[in-house]
């Protein structure tokens, strides 16, 4: 079975590491290095739990349009209201709403903590795939030119 190098290419400086992952296709390895690293990180629960408006999973939905990047830029003024916020995330979670609660649950109500474990494996996979979460790549290891 073939072998791929997989991680996050910006972030090669950083804690983050490559790995040799065995898969079938670079999708497979993907796949793996996401459920296997990526989703146990504690960049990511980070990430979920953080309700600041930059570089937030909650800036995601806070931010969509230009206007809104925009306008919080030169004023701090957010246009939506927690409304418009909870529809987005429901919008986002689409058929799986049972995460759209449990994040809208810790991001609205919890002020004081926000606990990630709460955070089942397969919706942080969920977010990692389908939000604006780092970009992964896989090269096969037979394309990595040795000297």
């Amino acid at each position: 079975m073939p072998k791929y190098l997989v991680g996050d290419p910006k972030e090669r400086l950083e804690e983050r590491d490559f790995v040799i992952v065995t898969a079938n296709s670079e999708a497979e390895a993907i796949d793996r290095y996401l459920r296997s690293v990526t989703i146990h990180e504690d960049v990511l629960a980070e990430y979920l739990c953080d309700k600041s408006f930059g570089g937030s999973f909650a800036a995601e939905f806070w931010f969509q349009t230009e206007e809104e990047n925009h306008i919080y830029a030169s004023t701090g003024d957010i246009l939506i209201d927690e409304v418009e916020f909870e529809r987005r995330v429901r919008e986002f979670f689409g058929a799986h709403q049972d995460y759209a609660d449990l994040y809208l649950d810790q991001y609205l109500h919890d002020d004081e903590h926000c606990d990630p474990t709460l955070f089942p494996e397969e919706m942080r996979f969920y977010v990692v795939t389908h939000g604006n979460w780092i970009g992964v790549e896989a090269i096969p290891i037979d394309a990595i030119d040795a000297f």
